[in-house]
Order: C-alpha cells, then structure tokens, then sequence
C-alpha cells in the first residue's frame, strides 16, 4: 500500500467531523433568509449585536470617569479652600491666646513665667 493511502478513511473522518466541528461554532453567529427573489445571508449578527452592547457600556463607562473627574475636581478646590480657613482660624486663635495670657499676666491674673514667652510673629 502507498504512504498516502496509509489514513484513507481515518483522514476522510477527521476531515468531516472538523467540517462539522467547525460549522457547528459558528451557527449561531450566522443567519441565512430567503424571501421572495433574493437570498441573505448574514454573518456574526449575535457578535454585532454583542459588540453594540460593549460599545453602549463603554461610553457609560467614560460618561461615569467624566463625572467622576469633575467632581474629583469640585472636591479638590473645596478641600483647598478648607484648608486655608482652618490655617487662618488656627492663626487666628493662636493670637487671640497669645492676647489672653499677654493680657491676663499684665492685670496679675496670672502669674509671669519663668521663662519668658518667645516672640510670636504676628499674623494679619
């Protein structure tokens, strides 16, 4: 018997279960119509379709980083302008402090310190 007779029908065999494998995956991403005088036939409309819903929550994914980039920004100026009226009030309440002890040491209210107190700079 010649070499390439050695899998005649064994090749025969895996060639049509690979035809039929191979049609059976893509069945359901194939449509074929006939109507009246034309013929359709239409391939991967399931995978379209798939793909049209990927591309819809895509964008609501990119809708949803937008907003969330503006309000990440919001929050950004918000939180700046906190921390600038906590470092005034802070400022503020330190030399209203300063006063009171300065002051309550002047009227004998309190007794002087033994160590003097260091010069604070005043802020505006």
């Amino acid at each position: 018997m010649p070499p390439e007779a050695d899998f005649a029908f064994g090749g025969s065999a895996l060639c049509g279960s690979g035809v039929v494998l191979l049609g059976l995956s893509i069945w359901h991403s194939v449509e074929f119509g006939a109507s009246g005088s034309r013929l359709s036939l239409k391939l991967q409309t399931e995978l379209e379709h798939k793909l049209k819903m990927v591309d819809a929550r895509i964008a609501g994914i990119e809708q949803g980083l937008q907003q969330n980039a503006v309000a990440l920004a919001d929050l950004k100026q918000d939180t700046s302008i906190a921390v600038a009226n906590l470092t005034r009030a802070a400022a503020n309440a330190q030399a209203t402090a300063d006063r009171a002890v300065t002051g309550a040491i002047s009227e004998g209210r309190l007794p002087p310190p033994a160590v003097p107190l260091p010069a604070r700079p005043r802020t505006p």
